[in-house]
């Protein structure tokens, strides 16, 4: 079966809270399981940067879910295709955060530079997704929740 990939970043429309983060997590974590959904979120300031893979219903139905969601503005998509290889195939949803004071207080986080995300991603990730990842809004630190 084929496999849709989309990347997308917006920017919260109200402000992040530790609460606001794990609402969306969990959210994101439970519906994507149920989905056959896949993925990475990244959240740098007030921007989010998501990639979600799997059947393309259910990649386009989520994202029109996010599109419309009150906490998020000026969503974009960035890239999109059909592949048959999945770059996050065991995550649920992995998550990247950049420092925070609540993110340090949090067991669950793990404090990586991008040069460390760069060997923490799947070796074989597209070297645009990885690029992506690694260059979305200039972050220099990035704390990493445990997947799955």
């Amino acid at each position: 079966m084929d496999t849709a990939r989309l990347i997308y970043v917006s920017t919260a429309a109200v402000p992040i809270s530790p609460d606001l983060l794990d609402d969306i997590l969990v959210t994101a974590r439970t519906r994507n399981a149920q989905s056959g959904i896949t993925g990475l979120l990244c959240v740098v300031g007030n921007h989010f940067m998501q990639l979600l893979e799997g059947p393309e219903a259910a990649v386009n139905s989520v994202f029109e879910s996010i599109r419309h969601d009150k906490r998020h503005k000026d969503v974009m998509i960035i890239h999109t295709e059909a592949t048959c290889h999945r770059q996050f195939p065991d995550w649920a949803m992995g998550f990247a955060q950049t420092t925070g004071a609540w993110a340090e207080a949090n067991d669950n986080w793990i404090r990586v530079r991008p040069a460390q995300l760069e060997d923490l991603l799947p070796k074989d990730v597209a070297p645009e997704v990885r690029m992506l990842f690694l260059s979305f809004r200039g972050a220099r630190d990035i704390h990493l929740a445990e997947v799955g």
